[in-house]
């Protein structure tokens, strides 16, 4: 009876031998080609990610996908790509943009490219899932400069302004940014946004503004604002008062006016001297006449 035991007792050992034998023998992942196509990038160019790698696992007893993940030295997940469980040698290449990972814009820190893996065995109920491999990349802010070629931060009513602004990429020696979106706003003294629009740089990272004074300005000091690649560019535009010409019709009116009235002051003078002259004359001949009669009648 105890024989008995004994031999299923090896007989179940053996089984188990060969069953994890064939798990070992089953499951086999090996990475082929793993890399980006850079290890330093700025907050606004996308990571290109390309995998190549060999899997194979018994379908009938086992679970098994590979993932990418972007994740933050903390562990922090930013992306997942999707779970990828074909056998054989596959490939695949992702583009994937940075201002879409949720950084901030002012982000700049290392992030960590990772292949996950997970196979699970359904008849020894082994599991493993973990990562096999990262690549780590660095991520900054461009320190973009912004010039204004033909812009006068003073004009005069009616007169319109054309310039040229062009953005390049400081610390690349002076790298054009080409193609890029920049925003362009111009806001009054009270906050009142008076021009709102969206160009794109050429190849020389410029593109011309032309503004309308009378449309687009308000007087007194505006603030002419570019946005661009999470950079910030204000500058000062003074617009002048309208000129004298626009009251000369009341200029006018009121030097007419100014000229009657000294007229008629004159007229009046004029009328007030003349009776004047004449009550005095008067008075004067009635003197004489009264004079004249006095003598007459003493004779």
């Amino acid at each position: 009876m105890n024989k008995k035991i004994v031999f299923l007792l090896i007989i179940a050992f053996s089984v188990g031998v060969i069953n994890l034998s064939d798990y070992a023998k089953g499951f086999y992942v090996m990475t082929l080609n793993f890399e980006t196509d850079k290890t330093t990038y700025y907050n606004d160019e996308s990571i290109n990610i390309s995998l190549t790698w060999e899997m194979m696992y018994d379908v009938k007893f086992e679970d098994s996908y590979i993932e990418i993940r972007i994740e933050l030295g903390n562990g922090t997940r930013l992306w997942t790509s999707p779970q990828y469980s074909e056998m054989g040698i596959n490939e695949e290449n992702w583009i994937i943009g940075i201002q879409n990972l949720g950084l901030g814009e002012n982000f700049s820190n290392y992030l960590y490219i990772r292949i996950f893996l997970y196979n699970y065995h359904d008849l020894v109920g082994l599991q493993f899932a973990d990562v096999i491999r990262e690549i780590q990349v660095e991520t900054v802010r461009r320190n973009v400069s912004c010039e204004l070629i033909g812009f006068d931060n003073h004009i005069n009513y009616g007169e319109d302004l054309d310039f040229k602004a062009i953005f390049y990429n400081i610390s690349d020696d002076k790298l054009y940014l080409v193609n890029s979106l920049v925003s362009v706003e111009i806001v009054s003294e009270n906050n009142q946004i008076t021009y709102n629009k969206d160009y794109i740089t050429n190849s020389t990272g410029e593109f011309e503004i032309s503004i309308l004074s009378i449309e687009n300005l308000t007087e007194g000091l505006n603030y002419l604002k570019f946005g661009v690649q999470n950079n910030q560019f204000e500058f000062q535009l003074y617009y002048g008062v309208p000129p004298l010409e626009v009251n000369s019709h009341s200029s006018e009116k009121s030097q007419i006016g100014n000229k009657d009235s000294r007229e008629l002051l004159l007229i009046s003078i004029i009328g007030f001297v003349s009776v004047a002259c004449i009550f005095i004359i008067l008075i004067r001949n009635n003197y004489v006449k009264k004079t004249t009669k006095r003598k007459f009648n003493s004779c």
